[in-house]
């Protein structure tokens, strides 16, 4: 290996552990408590599921439960606010993923990715009657949507994160797999 190429080699390895430093640790931890688990939106009874790469990972809502409505969910700890923070894996071995931003409601669908990014952690926020609501990284509540006026295809029965304010449409019941 001449100079030149060993310049090469030293600043792209440099490069790579500089990139790697600020990389998210392993996610999640192999440490986090996992329990397998499915959401019922409380505004229309129906199981959210996860759609396969036929129709784009999407997240919807389906008025069975089957395979797809199971989630593995992985307590990482609490925020400051000492609400528990969750992350969801789908049948597909996907981790549910929300936008970061999105001007339109189709923007702001949530989907699966193979690998969590910063926006596969959620807030999970326990209510007084035993619901839940979870809150993703841009401070949007998850949502349930319908097949009414504004969620026509693809929104329809989708899961979108995009509001601030908490109603029924935003919270689900929470049960595990006995």
């Amino acid at each position: 290996m001449n100079r030149t190429e060993r310049t090469w080699a030293v600043t792209a390895l440099l490069a790579a552990v500089i990139a790697l430093a600020g990389c998210r640790p392993i996610f999640p931890p192999a440490s986090a408590p996992a329990s397998r688990v499915n959401l019922r939106s409380v505004h229309d009874g129906r199981y959210v599921v996860a759609e396969s790469a036929q129709d784009g990972w999407a997240l919807r809502q389906s008025p069975e439960l089957d395979e797809r409505g199971w989630f593995t969910l992985y307590d990482l700890g609490q925020d400051p606010l000492g609400n528990r923070r969750v992350a969801l894996k789908t049948w597909t071995g996907r981790f549910v993923t929300a936008p970061m931003t999105g001007s339109a409601r189709q923007d702001r669908m949530l989907w699966q990715e193979v690998r969590p990014g910063d926006c596969a952690e959620f807030t999970m926020l326990e209510q007084p009657d035993g619901k839940v609501a979870l809150k993703t990284c841009a401070g949007k509540y998850l949502t349930a949507g319908d097949d009414g006026a504004g969620w026509e295809p693809p929104l329809a029965w989708a899961l979108v994160g995009e509001t601030s304010e908490l109603k029924e449409w935003e919270r689900f019941t929470l049960s595990d797999r006995r």
